[in-house]
């Protein structure tokens, strides 16, 4: 994984900590999971899922990839906050939610109307704001 993306999950991590606790709680809820149920597909002990779900610990990286992997997360989500944890989930969980990816960008690039809203990966945003 890349330096740059450890450093912001240590950066993030009291507000990672609440998303983790958030997707696991999801998940218990939709799917009926104890957390003994949950640590079994990751491999960790009952009470790993449960320092999670209290916010005690922060899980590693090995879990992240599990998590996302297993039941649909997004790292953009998880690591930042940005956008949706899983595809349609504003619609029902909006305050799990971050900023939606999309940007504005101003100007008429020549021709008199100006440019439409579109939609955007974090990466691009980033990259984008890195430029300007």
């Amino acid at each position: 994984m890349p330096d740059k993306l450890i450093e912001l999950i240590q950066n993030n991590d009291e507000t990672i900590k609440e998303r983790v606790r958030w997707a696991i709680t999801y998940v218990a809820d939709n799917h009926g999971m104890s957390n003994e149920k949950l640590s079994k597909y990751p491999g960790c002990a009952t009470s790993t899922i449960n320092s999670y779900r209290r916010k005690i610990t922060m899980p590693g990286l090995d879990f992240f990839v599990v998590f996302l992997y297993k039941y649909g997360f997004s790292l953009d989500w998880f690591v930042s906050g940005a956008g949706e944890p899983f595809p349609g989930a504003r619609a029902k969980y909006p305050k799990a939610c971050g900023p939606d990816g999309t940007i504005t960008i101003t100007g008429t690039g020549g021709t008199g109307a100006p440019f439409k809203r579109i939609k955007a990966p974090l990466s691009f945003r980033k990259m984008a704001q890195e430029q300007i």
